[in-house]
């Protein structure tokens, strides 16, 4: 058998694994979990056999599909892998885990598949290019990450001291959020300081911690953690927590294993998956699952799926709030956020900030028609994306892409805050990175 025939089925069988053992824990741990928020007082876990049979005949045949066409490693096949792990088999469990509609199921593989064609177009139309052989001018992106890491670490120390709170629990975090947006000052100049200092740092941050490490530059480093750290203390976001471990996966990949990343990062991914059901299996301890793989890919697929209920029963929000430019023309459709009609209707107003993002997006926006317009505007975002960070090498574009898809896969891409921080911090990196 060809080795590259080899590969393709070792990798299908390794999201299998990935998949089986995503559902195994689901099905365990949260079936038994009460979560008083939710209007159902748990997380809506009703498994369904014969819907799963279904859905992982589905599986195999978009695995196949993805094999055959993401076989490159560059900024957009790594965060084609990385959306299908972390927001593809989610999405597609959740049709049997929480027994969502066919309808549903449907066009969540729909917009996947052309989520993941687009993508990888944009990769194809860029590698005409060169932009592999420009060269990069590290000495003056090291000094711009240096500036804004450091004025969001005193604009840290100047917003709540130095004290560091790494609470993960659901109060902590939702109270210490709800003080440091009340804290915030209004006014165009405060917006801009907000956007470039603390939410652009959150993605420089660990692109500058990569970059001290391959160049053993000590101080930029610390510098770095600490920018991340306090980057974590301001706004509470968990994500950010998971920069620190994504740099440090990368990096040991690329400057001291040498290996592919793509590879290396389906088999840890699995292997982390097996851990952790061994360690529910034997100690009945949850609380890894629950902090990060629950909160990474359950939640966003969990929300997706409610999403879908309000808005194929509702009116869609087509495009009047969340959608950068196109909300100031367009007229709203509701006199509420989106985050403020999902935590009514489904937890009893009980949970702030029920953010999900990609389908959830989409289908909230415009339906069949946001299902198809969306992998449009991401051929452009992404194709863009790769022409930044593709001269930086394969452990910036891995960083980079995952920070990526994670944060689209929990936010709404086209708010102004989410959209803004990933275009101004992929700007500040393409412009201050090119050698003049």
């Amino acid at each position: 058998m060809d080795k590259k025939v080899k590969n393709k089925i070792k990798t299908i069988i390794l999201f299998l694994v990935i998949r089986t053992v995503y559902l195994s824990l689901g099905i365990q741990v949260l079936s038994v979990e009460i979560y008083s928020a939710s209007a159902s007082g748990g997380f809506d876990i009703n498994y369904n056999i014969e819907k799963d049979i279904i859905a992982i005949i589905l599986f195999l045949i978009v695995s196949f599909f993805y094999v055959n066409f993401n076989d490159n490693e560059n900024f957009n096949s790594v965060i084609n892998e990385i959306f299908f792990v972390i927001y593809y088999i989610p999405v597609n469990v959740s049709f049997s885990l929480n027994d969502r509609t066919y309808l549903y199921c449907f066009l969540t593989n729909l917009y996947y598949v052309l989520t993941a064609v687009m993508i990888n177009r944009a990769s194809r139309r860029l590698n005409r290019y060169t932009a592999a052989s420009l060269r990069v001018n590290y000495k003056l992106l090291r000094f711009v990450c240096f500036v804004i890491c450091l004025l969001l670490i005193i604009y840290k120390v100047n917003t709540n001291g130095f004290n560091v709170v790494l609470g993960f629990d659901s109060d902590t975090v939702y109270g210490n959020r709800s003080k440091y947006v009340s804290s915030l000052g209004n006014g165009v100049l405060a917006y801009l300081f907000r956007l470039v200092v603390v939410h652009c740092a959150g993605f420089l941050a660990p692109v500058y911690l990569y970059l001290s490490l391959k160049r053993k530059y000590i101080i930029d480093g610390l510098l770095a953690v600490m920018c991340i750290i306090s980057r974590y203390s301001l706004t509470y976001e968990k994500s950010v927590i998971l920069w620190l471990p994504l740099v440090l996966f990368a990096y040991f990949v690329c400057e001291v294993k040498k290996g592919s990343l793509k590879k290396i990062f389906i088999h840890a991914f699995s292997c982390g998956l097996i851990l952790l059901e061994l360690i529910y299996k034997f100690f009945s301890d949850s609380s890894i699952y629950y902090l990060i793989v629950r909160r990474l890919m359950f939640v966003p697929a969990w929300l997706n799926g409610m999403y879908y209920s309000f808005f194929s029963c509702n009116r869609k929000i087509w495009f009047s709030r969340d959608a950068i430019f196109l909300e100031t023309i367009i007229p709203d459709m509701y006199e509420k956020s989106h985050l403020s009609l999902i935590s009514e209707h489904f937890f009893n107003g009980m949970t702030s900030s029920p953010n999900t993002g990609m389908f959830a997006e989409a289908y909230s926006q415009g339906g069949i028609f946001g299902i198809c317009i969306f992998p449009i505007i991401y051929y452009f975002l992404f194709y863009f994306m790769e022409l930044t960070y593709k001269p930086l090498g394969k452990g910036i574009e891995f960083v980079s892409a995952g920070i990526i898809a994670i944060t689209m896969t929990n936010t709404f891409l086209l708010s102004r805050g989410t959209f803004f921080t990933i275009v101004i911090s992929s700007a500040i990196v393409f412009f201050f990175s090119r050698q003049t």
